[in-house]
């Protein structure tokens, strides 16, 4: 409606609140308004006026259509597809995008496709846009690979669709395919290259990649454009860290600290880069520095635990992780660094109960736990939980370390057959490379693979006879 129409019906319904006398309005007045209001983000003021609108024309089907509109908004679901579904019969597109926003949200997905097949069938013109409304609604509802497959289709009619592209680069990274979000955010970046939020995701999108020098490089980009922005600073920082180059995050991070001296979280951000560091003094000030905002916590008590016990003061050490443990036992990184102290104080045993507890806390971390976990049974001469542990690593990481430590700890419980089914399954570069461990002075020397299987089995029997003998 022009602008001159809405602002007389707008006086004239304002008119009629202020005086409480009726005055008629025809459906689509009544449409209108609630169109006027939805812009403004006033859903309530729009919601009175279509329930006004309806029980005055109550088969009008554009105030029928806003108000399952409304029950949609309110993740009603299951209501407004009733609703819906009585009250219309024909096609109609902005009608079947609510029915499939209804029938995805209740997981009836074959429903869904039903109708978003029957609206490609049924509309020719404008595919981009129809293309996009499905991208939209289908990752809405979490279905990413049927969204990136409309928003991608959508895009060969306007390739230019920033929202779709945006979209697009979600969907993607939400599938973990950060490859081909880094591909999309490059492709906004060609339009827009002073998007801010764009340079700040890809930035993103590289340490998820573990690319972190072009991470700094999006994020200096991003930088350049929002100087002071504290929260692209941070992330620059970590990447720094990441990038093992401490010094830079430091400085970075004191500058974040003399923007937001009270957020507290930035002190232990600066702790860590000291940790890298080595330099223990300076973790222990970012530590009390921390403490003067939200005092001792069960995180900071653990982290000056680790410090403590990393310049020798085992006493220290054990205070500190106790009082973390008594904090919050539940944590992954006390559990963690009170395996260290256990370890550290010959207690494997108690080491054992605090690992278990950690990998009991994050699966994400079963890699390293497990890694220490095999040095506690080593400690304990517990060979077959050792493997256990080192079997499970190995099926985690299918990594060529993991398997040739496998394989030593075979050779050490004198199972010989898992130790050949080890090596024999090497390739020549990692047979080479536990040779190494035990021939280092046969380096030099040109072997076949046979001839590599043999002399480790002969590793093998000497291993074997010189633990019998020692027995």
């Amino acid at each position: 409606m022009e602008e001159r129409n809405i602002s007389d019906l707008l006086s004239r319904y304002e008119q009629m609140l202020l005086t409480g006398k009726s005055v008629y309005f025809d459906a689509d007045e009544y449409d209108d308004l609630a169109e006027y209001y939805d812009k403004l983000d006033d859903i309530e003021t729009a919601r009175e006026i279509v329930d006004l609108g309806l029980s005055i024309h109550p088969d009008n089907e554009s105030l029928m259509l806003r108000y399952g509109k409304y029950l949609v908004y309110d993740a009603k679901y299951t209501t407004a597809l009733h609703y819906l579904n009585s009250r219309f019969s024909s096609y109609d597109f902005e009608l079947y995008l609510l029915k499939i926003e209804c029938l995805l949200n209740l997981d009836l997905y074959a429903e869904a496709y039903e109708l978003t097949a029957e609206i490609l069938s049924d509309e020719d013109t404008d595919l981009d846009v129809i293309l996009s409304e499905l991208g939209f609604l289908y990752v809405e509802a979490e279905y990413y690979d049927e969204a990136i497959l409309y928003f991608e289709k959508s895009l060969e009619y306007d390739p230019g669709n920033m929202e779709v592209l945006n979209d697009l680069a979600y969907a993607y990274e939400v599938r973990s395919d950060f490859a081909s979000a880094i591909v999309v955010c490059n492709q906004i970046l060609d339009i827009d290259p002073y998007s801010v939020d764009t340079w700040v995701m890809l930035g993103k999108l590289y340490s998820l990649e573990e690319d972190f020098e072009k991470a700094i490089d999006a994020f200096d980009f991003a930088l350049a454009l929002d100087e002071t922005n504290i929260n692209i600073l941070k992330l620059k920082a970590h990447c720094l860290l990441l990038s093992e180059r401490s010094e830079e995050a430091v400085e970075m991070l004191k500058e974040c600290i003399r923007m937001s001296p009270e957020e507290s979280l930035l002190y232990l951000s600066l702790a860590e880069c000291y940790m890298s560091l080595e330099q223990y003094g300076d973790v222990l000030k970012a530590l009390f520095s921390y403490e003067e905002y939200v005092g001792e916590t069960p995180e900071s008590m653990a982290k000056k635990a680790h410090v403590y016990l990393l310049q020798g003061k085992i006493d220290e050490a054990v205070e500190f992780i106790d009082k973390a443990l008594n904090g919050d036992s539940d944590s992954f990184d006390v559990n963690m660094i009170a395996g260290e102290v256990y370890l550290k104080l010959n207690i494997p045993s108690g080491a054992e109960i605090f690992y278990k507890k950690a990998l009991s806390l994050s699966e994400e971390s079963a890699e390293e736990v497990l890694e220490k976990l095999v040095a506690v049974y080593l400690r304990k001469d517990e060979l077959l939980n050792a493997i256990e542990c080192q079997q499970r690593l190995f099926e985690m990481t299918e990594s060529v370390v993991a398997h040739e430590k496998l394989a030593l700890l075979y050779m050490e419980n004198g199972d010989k057959e898992n130790f050949q089914l080890c090596i024999e399954s090497f390739d020549d570069e990692s047979l080479f490379s536990i040779f190494s461990v035990f021939y280092p002075n046969d380096l030099s020397k040109i072997l076949d693979r046979g001839s590599l299987l043999l002399r480790l089995n002969e590793a093998y029997e000497c291993r074997l006879l010189y633990k019998n003998i020692k027995f």
